[in-house]
């Protein structure tokens, strides 16, 4: 039986395509072995390590395999390739023309066409949402979820933050270990379930229906054998993952007709309200509820992995540096002065705010802006062809050592000073299609550190943390033992293996 990790490394080794990027972008040749689908193989395994040894060979422009053939993100099987790039030049170009660089949905090559059988419409809801809209409608989707983030709303999600990071921290015990990816996965998903659907949705610790759905359809879409095997068949993974999107979009379905029932008053206070309000004046149009069905799956997914991956790195930098651990304690103690965290209190934790900076920059939640071409066009140098797919690598932009001095470092307090361009640190993105829910995830990661700090003293075990990224970058296990607030931060460190010795310099 195949490894889990076996799977996901052959998993891009089959969506082949045609062969169709000009030979003069730099790359590595198709392989004996399955051709354009064996060159994929290392991919697979690490594509943050095979792209910088990529980049290190060939330069910022690098087919990932030369004369193309393969897709990652693209729904076109005519795909005629994979571009990487990296720089805050390919950042500015990828992101500032979006009518040529265009987004995709984020089922990727899984979607299933323009006008699937029944079984398969509901993946045209799912991972649609921002992902799947370009041109002048992301422009009035913008227009229509903006007020589902303004700084009264995200007041209003922080007092759910607290509420719900103040129940996990509950059911900590000092001296368990726990493993910490998981507990800030199971907190992200119940936060942003919360601020998603309502309190009325969600009454205790159970997931409700349609919050169930979702994170089953998000887990199957990571699965390799949805990938490998997209058959409708008993017992695969493709199969579940179809039964979850219909379930999915018949239970959406159903509190959108219960939601407009209600009186539309605007007192429940969570985004899906604020999208059933949503009126669009320069074109007087609201949402259709497949439009919000797609944002609801999208929120959702993005909304709880990147910002668990987020604390769970931030927690493990934290543990083996004890010294930014104590000015964090520190401050967190001065500022709160053991209070509840506020919207106001969280601007003045200025060096935690530099930590959670830092962090994004050395573990970039999601380390690929993916891209696809509209038309022919020239990007740094070298043609690309319509069709083909740019993933600009934002984790190796974050590296760039003429921006950040010696960048393998964990070194919060660069950010007193440092002012880089948004094109030369952006782990949100940047220009028309930056992040809308920016301002959310790291208000989140901050009441969430911010409380953590004010009880508790996280201290890691001795044990093998591998990278593994594909839409996120997330560590394979995280485990970590409960201590009192103690101050003994340099109790913390432990004997770490892995792969991560080539992402930040760790203390001996």
């Amino acid at each position: 039986m195949l490894s889990h990790r076996a799977l996901h490394r052959l998993a891009p080794a089959l969506f082949t395509s045609q062969r169709g990027l000009p030979d003069v972008i730099p790359g590595p040749p198709p392989a004996r072995f399955l051709s354009t689908g064996g060159a994929m193989l290392p991919w697979g395994a690490d594509s943050l390590g095979h792209a910088s040894k990529l980049f290190q060979q060939y330069g910022r422009v690098v087919a990932l395999v030369r004369g193309g053939g393969m897709r990652h993100i693209s729904t076109d099987p005519a795909c005629p390739g994979t571009v990487l790039a990296y720089g805050a030049e390919a950042v500015e170009r990828a992101t500032s023309d979006h009518e040529l660089f265009v987004k995709m949905t984020l089922v990727g090559a899984l979607h299933p066409g323009p006008d699937p059988k029944p079984r398969k419409k509901p993946l045209l809801s799912f991972g649609a949402g921002l992902f799947a809209v370009n041109g002048e409608q992301h422009k009035r989707h913008r227009r229509l979820l903006a007020p589902a983030f303004t700084r009264k709303r995200l007041a209003g999600y922080a007092e759910q933050m607290i509420r719900l990071t103040d129940e996990a921290l509950r059911t900590w015990n000092v001296g368990e270990t726990r493993s910490l990816d998981a507990e800030m996965r199971t907190l992200t998903s119940r936060i942003v379930a919360r601020t998603l659907l309502g309190e009325s949705e969600i009454q205790d610790s159970r997931s409700t229906p349609a919050s169930w759905h979702l994170a089953r359809a998000i887990r199957l879409l990571g699965t390799p054998l949805t990938r490998l095997l997209p058959f409708d068949l008993l017992g695969l993974p493709y199969q579940k993952y179809l039964d979850a999107t219909a379930a999915l979009e018949e239970e959406m379905l159903r509190i959108l007709e219960a939601r407009k029932t209600e009186t539309r008053d605007g007192q429940r206070g969570d985004m899906l309200e604020s999208l059933l309000l949503a009126h669009d004046d320069e074109t007087n149009t609201q949402l259709t509820d497949h439009e919000i069905l797609g944002h609801v799956s999208v929120f959702f997914a993005a909304g709880h992995e990147t910002s668990a991956n987020a604390l769970a790195w931030t927690l493990f930098l934290l543990a083996m540096f004890p010294e930014v651990s104590a000015k964090v304690s520190e401050e967190v103690d001065q500022v709160l002065g053991g209070a509840e965290p506020t919207v106001e209190a969280l601007d003045r934790l200025v060096y935690l705010g530099w930590v959670i900076k830092e962090s994004l920059r050395l573990f970039t939640p999601a380390p690929w802006n993916g891209r696809v071409l509209a038309e022919d066009t020239e990007f740094l140098g070298y043609p690309l062809p319509k069709g083909a797919e740019l993933l600009v690598s934002l984790y190796q932009t974050h590296r760039v050592p003429e921006v950040f001095p010696e960048p393998l470092r964990f070194f919060p307090e660069r950010w007193e000073n440092l002012k880089p361009s948004v094109y030369e640190y952006n782990p949100f993105s940047a220009g028309p299609r930056i992040c809308i829910g920016a301002a959310f995830a790291t208000m989140e990661i901050k009441i969430v550190l911010a409380m953590i700090y004010q009880r508790y003293r996280l201290a890691l075990v001795p044990q093998r943390i591998d990278r593994f990224a594909e839409l996120v970058l997330s560590p394979t296990s995280l485990r970590m033992r409960i201590e009192p607030k103690d101050g003994r931060f340099a109790d913390s460190r432990a004997k770490i293996r892995g792969n991560l010795g080539d992402m930040v310099e760790l203390p001996v």
